[in-house]
Parts: structure tokens; C-alpha cells; sequence
């Protein structure tokens, strides 16, 4: 776990509020609103990112419980594991696993069960030139910025200069017959 994920964790702890149904202002919106905005100061960040941002480390956790009580996976995973979620352990004693579905079960007991993939089958492309290069570097930096609002932003710059650096190429491009209903 990084160090703004134990950070926020921290943080979260400290407001029970949050996580803690039997707390008698958990279901008051606007003080977890206001909470949640406290937080997000506290660590210079927008509120709905650390909302986010905790919703998907408690998520993940979850699923780290369930597969733990599974005890399918092998015993240095598990402690490599435990070490990572170790500063989110103080949640154990809140949160109820949900009962699985009959379909689950089914569909873990398969061994033809695909395991994180689509079906979509890529295949490497070894002709890419030096701009497709570029712009997965760019998809990869973009991917690595936590905050879905800021990745939302930067995409929408990057789309503002190509369309931009499209304009000035072709000035009347958009008198095309394609665009007669813009």
C-alpha cells in the first residue's frame, strides 16, 4: 500500500462516522460530506477523490478478506497480503462479508473460467511508430493519475489540442458535409 493510501487511511480511521454503521451520525449525509471534505484538506486533495479513493481500498479489501477465508491461495501470498492491508484491519470488526451468490461458487469452481480478462484476444503490434508510441505513453501516465477528476481534465486537454492542431491544418475541414449539423 502507498504512502497516501495509508495516509487517507489514517484518516478515515479517525472519523468514525465513515465506516462505522452503529455510529449514531453515519447515515447524516452532510456530516460525512463535511468530513469527507475535512480529510480531502488535510491531505490537499478534492473530496471526491479520497471518497473514491477509499471506497476502491475498502472494496479491494473486502475482496482480500473473502479470498482469505477462501484459503485457497498459497501461504507466502498470504502474508505478503496481510502485510499490505495491515493498516486497514481496524475495519474487521465492521463490516459484514456478504454472502456470495450460488453463481459465484459455480463460476470460481471452473477451471475454464477466464481470470481478469475479456476474451478479447490483442495481439502485440511491432509496427508502431513513434507517435502511437508516444500517446501510450501518454494513456500510461494518464492511467497513473489517481484522481478520476484530474485524469478526466487531462484527457480533455489533450483532445482540446489535437482538435485544435486539426483546425489549423484544415481551417474548413468542418464545413465538410459530415459536419453540416454542427
Amino acid at each position: 500500500m502507498d504512502q497516501i493510501s495509508k495516509n487517507l487511511v489514517a484518516r478515515v480511521r479517525s472519523y468514525p462516522v465513515l465506516y462505522d454503521r452503529s455510529h449514531n451520525m453515519y447515515n447524516d449525509v452532510v456530516k460525512k460530506e463535511k468530513t469527507w471534505k475535512l480529510i480531502a484538506s488535510e491531505m490537499n486533495i478534492e473530496s471526491i477523490c479520497a471518497k473514491q479513493k477509499w471506497k476502491s481500498l475498502r472494496d479491494n479489501y473486502l475482496r482480500y478478506l473473502k479470498q482469505k477465508s477462501n484459503a485457497k491461495a498459497p501461504m507466502y501470498r498470504e502474508w505478503k497480503q496481510e502485510e499490505k492491508w495491515k493498516p486497514m484491519q481496524f475495519l474487521q470488526s465492521y463490516v459484514q462479508p456478504k454472502e456470495g451468490f450460488p453463481r459465484e461458487a459455480s463460476r470460481s469452481d471452473s477451471p475454464t473460467a477466464p481470470t481478469g480478462t475479456t476474451g478479447v484476444q490483442q495481439e502485440p503490434n511491432t509496427n508502431s511508430d513513434a507517435t502511437e508510441l508516444l500517446f501510450r505513453s501518454f494513456a500510461k501516465s494518464v492511467r497513473n493519475i489517481r484522481c478520476p477528476v484530474r485524469q478526466a481534465k487531462v484527457k480533455l486537454q489533450i483532445m482540446e489540442i489535437i482538435t485544435n492542431a486539426t483546425i489549423a491544418i484544415d481551417p474548413h475541414g468542418l464545413r465538410d458535409s459530415a459536419f453540416k449539423y454542427l
